[in-house]
């Protein structure tokens, strides 16, 4: 059958997007893919997936052409993104076991190869492997393919030629290709003559300046005939860079010995060097020799003794003032001769021992310069007729009399009232001449930091002393200290900052004494306090960086007042300035003191301001015992974390709220909130303890406490809430708990009852839950006679306290009711869940929580049929999505300690089991169990799975199919299975139903995966299938 050229553009995609997910053999050469006519090569195809024994089929590849029909049978291979046909070899037999062996090779064995392995039953076929190519040269082939230059090393920018120089007078000869970028005959789609971007000249040759590393690969002549030449393999590499390693020192005194040395890292050629002066110019791209580095141009000037340094090293010596310059050089070998790139650019600078003329730098310190300094250049020139002009190399060059940003000045000179960074570099005087000062290498570093410190971070008092310590950490001049105080800012003075506050410096009169960076102040006096700023300056140029410290007193408060009184013994506070805050903030915090208008001070405070402290609540019992009994002792302990104080602890009982203006709501506890009542005897506890001895029933109920200290005092947050219960000895009524035990379940039934001594009192049940607090039933419980409360199905927020409260106040003991949630056993098959008919089988139940002495119930878990709604007690379970109802085992009782076994086992043992436990009494049940299955295979069932391929390993999007095969004429047979699929019809989901209870599918998914047998209407089952996918 034809198709169009767009239908097979379709198959070709449906195709490769098909095979993506097949194993993919991996093919090799050995020893290599250039073989001599006459040679032995062999190609091995190999398949790291050893489940299934595989076949090898050997093919050569012809690329894919649009104009050549299409022929549907023989499949297409994506190489390289490029589609192509392939060939099965007329004797691909020779090569089924892996190895396919070309001896003698000969000239027509050269092509490319793919192969492929198939296995299974039905033939199952891998992926085809990646190409192989392989040339084989004749001893003496009838074309030669002649590359000019003649070596297969080339380089980037290099001109290269490749020709077919036929031995005899046949016809048909062009030149062949397979490179990086495509195959000749693949070239847009054309039939060049030459690779794309190549030049075709006279004859067969075809010829290139290299743009691009593609190019690299084979080439080799082909006639129409089938033909070839010899082959060439060609590499291409970027183009070499020539190195000056290691350059000297740039400054050498005339009359020293010095050594250039150039190298190229690439070892193609043997190379001979050549050396220049490199001199800047301007965008001139068709001067000869030129180039760019550093992205400043340049032009490079052959040396005239450039040969001298032709084995790499290039030496001036002795050198000379006329030296002076940048050189650069580059390397040339093979023949023709290709020449490397220029090297980097080294500057040389020779300074005469009486140069014409002198740079003078000031401040003359070229290598100690600082970022913001004022530099200035002049050249002074020993003839004054001379003219000298400044020149630079700074990586910013220009043709101006100075750098960018700099002033010019008579003499000449350039000035800098603020040198960067970017101004370091090398400077010189040069005339038009050539004649060349001494040269200074510039380098400028960021401004030094002065930090100022104090010999005591504690709040001083008058009389005390302290001594400021100012340092720089460049010590690479010889500094001087200055000294200052911080004054209230002033737009027309210098402006430092301290925080957020702008300030003025004002120099200490005195500042000469800290000279050397230490200034003390001894004694201190009030008038001392402020902020002190110091700076460093060397003899010639001060570097203006500034620190700046504060020395003042404090302390920590909670309620902040603060007061300026001129009598500190006036308790009263009469004639007082006075600033307070009942609420204060993180922002408050900082330093606060008196000033009056000339300047004299007062003690300062440092204000720290912290969260307020955490009160934290402990009640201390026998643990041998859940509640306290009455007459035993119980203790209270209160404890704040945060002890800035020596702190007074008070106690409080928490009490229903009030709304009376003498109550206020200032705990919660639970979902509740409570009134606080300050306990008569609260004082018993001050140290931070309070002790019930002996604890009487009276002594139930919330309690809280909290802490006060300093003057005045500050008081804390109050603590946590704790419960106390009292447990009395003969309390006047009961709390009767059904079932009565205090580990209960999720789900449970549950009734309390109060129970009174004296009938003639009412008592009703009292509680608090997790989430809310009440009197009477709980929300969703029943009331029932007298005062029962009761739940058929216990929730987690039911967890709590409970007991019964008259109307008068008396307790009955109460009952701390802990939840956990609903247990689920776990069941285990052992030995496995595959066992043949006759062998033994142990299921085994297990529940972690052992409070209960469980009794285990078996089931067997069925298909749910119809559609009704489920009642109350319906034991209904969910597996893969499916619907099962479960039913008790009549032999269930054997499994009643946790183990049930089968012995012999038998094929209607066959099915999905379950297990539960109850215990208690009444009884409770936990959930159901894991579904575990139970295949039983028959030593000879009455029908029997078959699988195609048989083999139950199988891989992804790989084809399969399922049939019962009923051994006698029983009806009602039809597939089943345990998967990830849905048990909708016959056969699972996307999958076909065939003939003869038949189901298949073109494509295994992973939730395939699973088990599957034949059943019938009575129950009777095949044997089983396990199958595995795998991928790749």
């Amino acid at each position: 059958m034809k198709l169009s050229a767009s239908y097979q553009l379709i198959w070709l995609i449906l195709l490769l997007g098909h095979t993506e997910a097949r194993t993919r053999p991996v093919l090799r050469v050995s020893p290599h893919s250039w073989a001599a006519e006459g040679d032995s090569v062999t190609l091995s195809c190999e398949v790291t997936d050893s489940s299934i024994k595989w076949t090898f089929l050997w093919y050569k590849t012809v690329p894919f052409r649009r104009t050549v029909p299409f022929n549907e049978d023989s499949p297409i291979f994506d190489d390289r993104k490029k589609p192509h046909y392939v060939e099965l070899l007329s004797d691909s037999s020779r090569g089924a076991g892996g190895f396919y062996t070309l001896s003698p090779a000969a000239l027509q064995h050269t092509g490319s190869y793919v192969c492929r392995a198939e296995g299974g039953d039905p033939a199952y076929q891998t992926d085809f492997s990646e190409i192989k190519n392989l040339w084989v040269t004749g001893v003496s082939p009838p074309a030669s393919l002649v590359i000019r230059p003649n070596r297969t090393q080339l380089f980037y920018s290099e001109s290269v030629s490749l020709s077919c120089e036929v031995q005899d007078s046949s016809t048909g000869w062009r030149l062949r290709w397979r490179t990086k970028k495509v195959t000749s005959v693949e070239d847009r789609e054309d039939n060049l003559d030459c690779p794309y971007g190549w030049y075709s000249e006279s004859g067969t040759t075809c010829r290139t300046k290299i743009q691009t590393l593609h190019d690299s690969g084979v080439y080799w002549c082909e006639s129409e005939f089938g033909q070839y030449s010899n082959a060439v393999n060609i590499s291409i590499n970027w183009k070499p860079k020539s190195e000056i390693r290691n350059p000297p020192h740039s400054w050498a005194a005339e009359g020293d010995s010095v050594t250039l040395s150039c190298e190229v890292t690439d070892a193609s050629f043997n190379w001979t060097f050549l050396w220049y002066k490199a001199v800047r110019t301007g965008e001139d791209y068709y001067r000869e020799g030129f180039f760019i580095y550093d992205d400043n141009y340049y032009a490079a000037e052959l040396l005239p003794d450039s040969s001298r340094g032709a084995g790499g090293s290039y030496t001036l010596s002795p050198a000379a003032p006329r030296h002076t310059g940048s050189y650069v050089c580059r390397a040339e070998g093979g023949d023709p001769a290709y020449q490397t790139g220029f090297s980097n650019v080294v500057a040389l600078w020779v300074t005469g021992l009486s140069p014409p003329a002198s740079l003078v730098i000031r401040p003359n310190r070229p290598q100690q310069l600082y970022v913001s300094e004022s530099v200035s250049l002049s050249c002074e020139g020993r003839d004054k007729s001379t003219r000298w002009r400044l020149r630079w190399s700074t990586g910013s060059e220009n043709d101006n009399v100075c750098p960018n940003g700099w002033t010019s000045e008579a003499g000449p000179t350039c000035t800098n009232s603020r040198i960067q960074s970017a101004d370091a570099g090398v400077y010189w005087c040069e005339t038009e001449s050539g004649q060349y000062s001494n040269a200074f290498n510039v380098s400028i570093k960021q401004k030094p930091i002065a930090v100022l410190s104090a010999s005591t971070d504690s709040w001083l008092a008058e009389g005390n002393s302290v001594t400021l310590s100012c340092e720089v950490s460049d010590t690479s001049l010889k500094w001087k200290f200055l000294w200052y105080r911080a004054v209230p800012y002033k737009k027309e003075l210098p402006r430092l900052k301290h925080g957020w506050i702008n300030y003025n410096a004002k120099l200490l009169s005195d500042s000469s004494r800290g000279a050397g960076g230490s200034y003390t102040l001894s004694p201190a006096a009030l008038q001392h306090t402020g902020l002190y700023v110091c700076r460093a300056e060397e003899e010639i140029q001060p570097i203006r960086q500034t620190s700046v410290k504060s020395y003042l007193s404090g302390s920590q408060v909670g309620l902040l007042q603060l007061l300026c009184s001129s009598d500190p013994t006036d308790r009263y506070l009469k004639a007082v300035i006075t600033c307070r805050t009942s609420k204060l903030e993180h922002e408050d915090r900082g330093v606060y003191w008196c000033e009056s208008e000339s300047g004299q001070h007062s003690n300062a405070v440092q204000v720290a301001v912290k969260n307020k402290p955490d009160t934290i609540l402990r009640v201390f019992r026998d643990p041998a015992f859940g509640w306290p009994a009455e007459g035993s002792s119980v203790t209270l302990e209160c404890d704040v974390k945060d002890r800035p104080f020596n702190w007074t602890f008070m106690w409080y009982r928490a009490v229903p709220y009030k709304s009376s203006a003498s109550f206020k709501p200032v705990v919660r506890y639970k979902v509740s909130s409570y009134s606080v009542e300050l306990l008569s005897d609260s004082s018993r506890g001050a140290g931070g303890s309070y002790t019930l001895s002996p604890a009487a029933l009276q002594h139930t109920g919330l309690y809280v406490c909290r802490a006060e200290g300093g003057d005045p005092a500050y008081q804390t947050e109050f603590s946590n809430v704790e419960t106390l219960w009292v447990v009395g000895l003969s309390p006047p009524a009961s709390l009767v708990i059904r079932p009565n035990r205090t580990q209960l379940y999720e789900y449970e039934s549950l009734s309390l009852s109060c129970e009174g001594q004296d009938s003639s009192t009412e008592w009703r049940l009292r509680w608090i839950g997790q989430k809310e607090e009440g009197l009477g039933c709980p929300k969703y419980w029943r009331l029932e006679a007298g005062s029962t409360c009761s739940t058929s199905e216990l929730q987690p927020d039911d967890s709590g306290v409970y007991w019964c409260e008259s109307e008068s106040g008396e307790h009955s003991n109460p009952f701390k009711l802990r939840m956990n949630l609903r247990p689920r056993p776990f069941l285990h098959v052992s030995p496995h869940s595959w066992p043949v008919e006759g062998d033994s089988v142990t299921l085994n139940c297990k529940v972690t929580d052992t409070s209960l002495g469980w009794t285990f119930l078996w089931y067997r878990a069925v298909p749910k049929k119809g559609s009704g709604p489920f009642t109350d007690d319906s034991t209904v379970t969910e597996r893969n999505r499916n619907r099962y109802s479960v039913e008790l085992l009549s032999d269930s009782s054997r499994g009643a300690g946790g183990s049930y076994t089968l012995s012999p086992v038998a094929l209607q043992h066959t099915g999905l089991y379950v297990c539960r436990a109850e215990g208690g009494d009444p009884a409770y049940q936990t959930m159901y169990s894991n579904m575990k299955p139970l295949r039983v295979i028959g030593v000879s069932p009455p029908a029997t799975l078959v699988i195609r391929p048989n083999k139950t390993d199988l891989f992804a999007s790989e084809s399969v199919s399922l049939s019962c095969e009923v051994k006698d004429k029983s009806t009602g047979w039809r597939l089943r299975w345990d998967t990830n699929r849905r048990e909708e019809s016959v056969c699972p989901a996307s999958w076909r139903s065939e003939a003869e209870l038949t189901c298949s599918t073109i494509g295994l998914q992973y939730r395939d995966r699973g088990v599957y047998w034949c059943e019938s209407e009575s129950g009777q089952h095949s044997n089983a299938a396990h199958i595995k996918i795998l991928y790749h």
